[in-house]
């Protein structure tokens, strides 16, 4: 009865003892491979929030053509309307091309002719 006590104690202790031994060299063998996974989704992430942020800016950029290319329609209907071309401007359509080119400076201030904040 000692006898078999001793030895389904031994079978358990080398049971576990294998046991122990294969979910180690399991872990190991995984190991590299979850460092490589963890590696492309931290790339992944980074490309993705490239992505973005490229997105918005061309987002941001989309709306400022389309704004300029709105003041710069409203522009040539009023210029392409008038008979008197090369005559002096009157007051009123001068203070509306003032305006237009303040718009367009305040999309884009570092157009050529644009006055820099002080």
């Amino acid at each position: 009865m000692r006898s078999t006590l001793l030895i389904c104690g031994a079978l358990v202790v080398i049971a576990l003892f294998l046991f122990i031994w294969g979910r180690a060299s399991g872990i190991a063998v995984i190991k590299p491979r979850l460092a490589a996974a963890t590696a492309q989704v931290e790339a992944a992430q980074k490309g993705m929030e490239a992505e973005r942020a490229s997105g918005r800016r061309m987002s941001i950029q989309a709306r400022t053509a389309e704004q300029a290319a709105n003041i710069a329609a409203d522009v040539a209907t009023d210029l392409s309307h008038t008979e008197t071309a090369h005559a002096p401007l009157a007051a009123d359509r001068r203070d509306r091309l003032r305006r237009a080119d303040q718009r367009l400076c305040q999309l884009a201030p570092n157009l050529g002719g644009c006055r820099t904040a002080d």
